[in-house]
């Protein structure tokens, strides 16, 4: 994934961005685009929406909602937490590492070619 632009936003008492638009490409050139956005207040949710040629999924409220085309997909009630403590025990037991510094690498793209907005005060 190759960051090509990005927009973050800054509230005016912070120095890491609330929000933060991305144009990326993929493999073969891929056009992407990504958008997060930290401003939510009340209780947390989180939405993940991947629109590809002709067919939506969604990803709502931590995982438990699953949608593909507007139809639910049942999801494992045991959730994402004690699998991937799981993992780390694993990794732990067998003296062994898995990192993914991929992530890391858009986000410094992202601060180093993108344009940052002054957006008002947050107050957590």
């Amino acid at each position: 994934m190759h960051v090509t632009a990005a927009a973050l936003d800054v509230p005016a008492n912070c120095a890491t961005p609330i929000g933060v638009t991305l144009a990326m490409l993929g493999r073969d050139a891929t056009p992407v685009h990504a958008v997060f956005d930290w401003r939510q207040e009340g209780p947390q949710t989180w939405e993940i929406a991947v629109e590809t040629e002709g067919r939506t999924l969604h990803l709502r409220m931590g995982g438990a909602v699953l949608e593909i085309d507007g139809s639910a997909i049942p999801v494992p009630v045991e959730g994402e937490y004690p699998a991937i403590y799981r993992r780390f025990a694993d990794l732990i037991a067998t003296r062994q590492s898995d990192v993914d510094i991929a992530p890391l690498r858009i986000c410094a793209d992202a601060f180093l070619i993108g344009h940052q907005t002054a957006t008002a005060p947050f107050h957590d």
